[in-house]
């Protein structure tokens, strides 16, 4: 009966930016394999300890990336909504691509209205130094068994069957990306080829397409949502440092701290 009367909104991020990290460290960005790992745990998590009157709040701050990466982390959050999980995205700075194809995913979109979202697009490439190795008298030899086994060249001639197939795989991604799109937004089967021109978007402007429900950001979602539930963060825990590392790391981190405050100090006594 409780639970019932106090719903819950469990938070997770997706948020490709390089953790800030104090005192002088160097910031480390989350590897692909990292980020996706922990989003399956979440998802297998929430769907042990989440109940119907729950919702799952996603804070995605990403410009996109492999299609294969984000085509995952997609599907893992539409586990969520296929077991009758409320799933709402917040976007705050940037969805876009792959970004905004897991927005999608979700059963609502929040964004902050400067926010970028859409980009509904496909680009790829490679460098073709061919010719620069054959300046230099260097001949790359290369054989293959299949005809498509490879349509673009890095250090061979590319030719125009293998680019045309090329372009070929990147519509067919495209057409992928719009019918994920479908799916999860039916509302867009009007007009789903005018927002799938690569184009991104302010919030506010992206509302007026359909590809955003409600302008506000994450804090502000989330604020209103805790008059009536209980909200939770789920995040990794964070590995233990031995003692001696993490005093070590204190000590650096006192020193530079005491070496900022006394260059402060000299610099106001020579002017």
């Amino acid at each position: 009966v409780r639970q019932s009367l106090q719903p819950r909104v469990w938070v997770i991020d997706y948020d490709v930016r390089p953790a800030a990290r104090g005192g002088g460290a160097r910031s480390v960005q989350p590897s692909g394999r990292m980020m996706l790992d922990t989003l399956r745990a979440q998802v297998n998590l929430l769907l042990e300890i989440a109940s119907p009157y729950d919702e799952v709040v996603v804070r995605i701050t990403s410009p996109g990336g492999s299609v294969n990466d984000y085509g995952f982390a997609s599907a893992q959050l539409a586990r969520l909504k296929a077991a009758g999980l409320t799933t709402t995205a917040c976007i705050d700075l940037v969805a876009a691509s792959g970004g905004y194809m897991l927005a999608a995913a979700t059963s609502s979109i929040v964004a902050a209205p400067f926010a970028y979202v859409g980009s509904i697009g496909v680009v790829a490439g490679a460098p073709n130094v061919s010719g620069l190795l054959e300046r230099g008298g260097v001949q790359y030899v290369e054989r293959t068994a299949g005809k498509h086994k490879r349509s673009i060249n890095v250090l061979t001639p590319n030719t125009e069957e293998g680019l045309a197939k090329f372009e070929e795989e990147i519509r067919e991604i495209h057409l992928a990306f719009k019918a994920h799109l479908l799916q999860h937004r039916p509302a867009l089967s009007e007009h789903i080829d005018t927002v799938s021109t690569g184009e991104a978007w302010l919030a506010m402007q992206a509302r007026d397409k359909g590809l955003v429900d409600f302008l506000c950001t994450s804090d502000q979602y989330l604020r209103a949502k805790r008059i009536h539930a209980e909200v939770w963060l789920l995040q990794p825990k964070q590995p233990r440092k031995a003692g001696l590392l993490q005093a070590l790391e204190r000590a650096a981190q006192a020193a530079q701290l005491a070496t900022e405050r006394v260059g402060a100090v000299v610099g106001r006594a020579s002017a």
